[in-house]
């Protein structure tokens, strides 16, 4: 058996999920984001696992009470230098895209890497990530942010991957939240470690505080009646990505493997699907199980995780729908939701699979695992 909260792969369930309406697209608005702050959360005992410890932190911002509260401990947050804004637009109250190019965005503070060579176990010169710089690049097919470091001579350490986008419209807070942090191809190829090359070992967040250029915040528009007829609710797996491990029991090469991975959701239907969180029953569900098929042709599964439990929408367009462009307790029309690899085997949302009937796909709230 897999470790609870840790496992893998197969199909997307959505379960428990109720029909609701939908509302039709609103004018544009530009926002400028001129503060914010990176909130890291490192897995410690998985950077030992290959080898690293964290030898040097100097944190500038603490993380806000809604990051402490879904991200796992430690967490290392670091404050965005005065610089230019980034601007972005947003449609019916909800991010629609990024403006005026790639832009950088700087950040005081940082963090440095002790780690061992593989054999020997000596250590090795520190690799540093301080005074770094955030690049968002809206033309990136799919992860729009990269760490840069300043100092060309150093390469970076990490790579951001799996990034989902969430605008608050009445507070003004644009998050690119919940990426999966990986170690970077040049950082394992100079410690001539190439098989580090994309190793997950934590997760990413970025918090900006932005103000429309002109007038007052546009508010989302009330669901109207859905766009079709009937109403077809129809929730689809998009993309199923970025296999990482997330844990070991038992010695090496022996012992179980926790695994993860980043998955898409798109509502190819007609109406808004319900998105809440624990404890509302309208909440969906991911379940993650690993087949592999045998010499003789027979299908085997492997391992499984517990059921991850859902408990927030997104307004991306990756499924290339058209997104209405809303969000939040609810996946819009056309619109598209990400959770990364490490959101997904994060044990503050796992609950287990015996919860759920998986014939009617109720979940009852009470007596539950969250209750």
């Amino acid at each position: 058996m897999t470790k609870p909260g840790l496992g893998f792969i197969s199909f997307l369930a959505f379960l428990g999920i109720l029909l609701t309406t939908s509302g039709g697209f609103a004018a544009t608005q530009t926002w400028r984001a001129t503060e914010g702050k990176i909130t890291l959360s490192l897995d410690s005992t998985h950077l030992e696992n290959l080898g690293m410890t964290i030898e040097e932190v100097r944190t500038t911002a603490s993380a806000s009470r809604l990051r402490q509260h879904v991200m796992e401990p430690p967490l290392y947050s670091f404050r965005m230098s005065p610089g230019p804004p980034l601007e972005f637009e947003t449609r019916n109250g909800g991010f629609h895209r990024f403006q005026n190019g790639t832009a950088a965005l700087s950040f005081d503070g940082g963090l440095a890497f002790r780690t061992f060579h593989p054999r020997t176990k000596a250590a090795l010169t520190p690799l540093s990530l301080f005074d770094f710089a955030i690049e968002v690049d809206p033309d990136a097919e799919r992860d729009v942010v990269r760490i840069v470091s300043r100092d060309s001579g150093l390469p970076v350490p990490l790579e951001v991957r799996s990034t989902a986008i969430r605008f608050t419209w009445n507070t003004g807070e644009l998050a690119i939240m919940m990426g999966d942090l990986l170690i970077s191809k040049a950082w394992a190829d100079l410690l001539e470690q190439p098989y580090l090359a994309g190793q997950w070992i934590g997760v990413f967040d970025l918090e900006l505080a932005a103000k429309p250029a002109t007038g007052e915040a546009i508010a989302p528009e009330p669901p109207a009646e859905g766009r079709g007829d009937p109403p077809d609710l129809d929730v689809t797996l998009g993309e199923l990505y970025g296999i990482t491990s997330q844990g070991h029991i038992g010695t090496h090469p022996t012992g179980t493997a926790g695994l993860s991975a980043a998955t898409t959701s798109c509502n190819t239907g007609n109406v808004r699907v319900p998105w809440d969180a624990p404890m509302a029953e309208t909440h969906p569900l991911i379940g993650l199980a690993l087949f592999r098929i045998d010499s003789d042709g027979i299908l085997e599964m492997i391992g499984q995780n517990w059921l991850k439990h859902g408990f927030l929408a997104l307004a991306n367009d990756q499924c290339n729908l058209g997104c209405e462009g809303c969000g939040g307790n609810v996946l819009c029309i056309g619109c598209s939701d990400t959770y990364s690899a490490g959101n997904n085997g994060s044990r503050h949302y796992l609950g287990p699979r015996w919860e759920v009937n998986p014939f009617t796909a109720e979940w009852e709230a009470c007596g539950s695992h969250f209750d």
